[in-house]
Formats: structure tokens, C-alpha cells, sequence
């Protein structure tokens, strides 16, 4: 019967006899898609169909949506937890204050925001006090700091494109110094989302000029 398939699509077969009282909150919200998908609908909004859940059901949740798209229905998401959007979607859109800012793939959406900085640690053999003060001169790298648990470590902000951190790579390898790691920790859409919201109070609470 459809309301099987339903269940089935949402992963809640083995609870098709429980009372609704004896599911757990996750189990409810996964309730609740199988019911909308009854009557085999098109397109499907959801407003944080996540909140309130634990990562577990969380999960659950996303794979029943992933199998809802695979059966063809256009699925809409709004939520504020960009990497679980991230993971789950195979288009996202950012919204702020009524406008939209970025929207495509997750790479794309990343590209458009402007927030290409990403974080880099290098670790190296030997003393570092010389290539830390190479680093700080060149191009994309906005601050270098050293790591205070590591004494072969540096770590740099950088807000360079992919050629120039490939640049800066071989700049290193050609100033002598033995590398023995480098790498790259990209922004998380948290981040991402939190340096917005913080951008925007900043001018909110900034005086406007006369």
C-alpha cells in the first residue's frame, strides 16, 4: 500500500504498530513526512524540519528527506544549520535580511559570499621565526601568528585563490626551509553565517553619518 511505501521511504517500517505517543521525537518528525507523502506531492517546504532533534535523529532525518528527493518530489529546507544544508542539499541558498546573497552548489555559495579565508598551518623542521616573517609579506595572507603548543608550527589567515596558495607553497619549499605538513582548514557555514550576522550589527549599532 502507499502508506507502507510511505514508512518505508522514511525508515519507520519497524514502528508501523506503535502508538504515536511511543515514538520519540525524531520517529514523529519522520511521522509527519511519511503523512505528507501519501499523496505523492511535487514539491515539499519544510520549515526546520531539524529543530529540536539530537544528531541522531538528525541524521535519520536528512536520510528520509535524500530518499524523499530520490522519489522525485522538489524538497525546500529552511534551516539556520548551514552544514547540515551543506551536507544534504544539492542547492543552497543564503538568505540576510530579506535579501539573498549567494545561492548554488556549497562551493559556490562560499565563492559568492567573499569568505574564501581559509587557514592554514604550516609545519616545519628547523626554526620558524624566519619563514614566519617571509610569510607575513606576502600576498593573501592577512595575519600570522605562532603556535604556542607547537614550536615548528605557524599559522597563517589567508584570503588568497587557490594559484596563490599553491604560490605561496613552492615560495616556502624555495626559501630553504623543510616542510614537513601544510595544511588548509576552509570556514565553516557556521562561521560564515556568524561573521555575516556580525558585519550586520556592527552597523546596525554604528552611528549613521550626517
Amino acid at each position: 500500500s502507499r502508506a507502507e511505501e510511505c514508512l518505508e521511504i522514511v525508515s519507520l517500517t519497524d514502528q508501523r504498530n506503535s502508538w504515536c505517543r511511543e515514538l520519540s521525537r525524531g520517529q514523529t518528525q519522520r511521522l509527519v513526512l511519511a503523512k505528507t507523502l501519501l499523496p505523492s506531492p511535487k514539491v515539499m517546504i519544510l520549515d526546520e524540519p531539524a529543530s529540536g532533534l539530537d544528531p541522531l535523529s538528525r541524521r535519520e532525518l536528512r536520510l528520509s528527506l535524500q530518499a524523499i528527493a530520490r522519489e522525485g518530489a522538489t524538497v525546500f529546507v529552511s534551516s539556520h544549520i548551514l552544514s547540515e544544508l551543506a551536507e544534504m542539499c544539492s542547492s543552497l541558498c543564503v538568505m540576510n535580511q530579506g535579501q539573498i546573497l549567494a545561492s548554488g552548489t556549497a562551493t559556490e555559495v562560499r565563492n559568492q559570499l567573499g569568505r574564501a579565508e581559509r587557514q592554514i598551518t604550516v609545519t616545519v623542521l628547523g626554526p620558524r621565526d624566519k619563514i614566519a616573517s617571509w610569510l607575513a609579506r606576502q600576498h593573501g595572507v592577512l595575519e600570522v601568528t605562532k603556535s604556542e603548543q607547537h614550536d615548528q608550527r605557524v599559522i597563517l589567515r589567508f584570503a588568497g585563490g587557490d594559484h596563490e596558495q599553491a604560490a605561496l607553497l613552492s615560495g616556502i619549499l624555495e626559501q630553504g626551509v623543510a616542510v614537513k605538513s601544510f595544511e588548509e582548514k576552509g570556514a565553516s557555514f557556521e562561521e560564515i553565517l556568524v561573521k555575516i550576522a556580525e558585519d550586520n550589527r556592527r552597523q546596525e549599532e554604528s552611528p549613521h553619518e550626517t
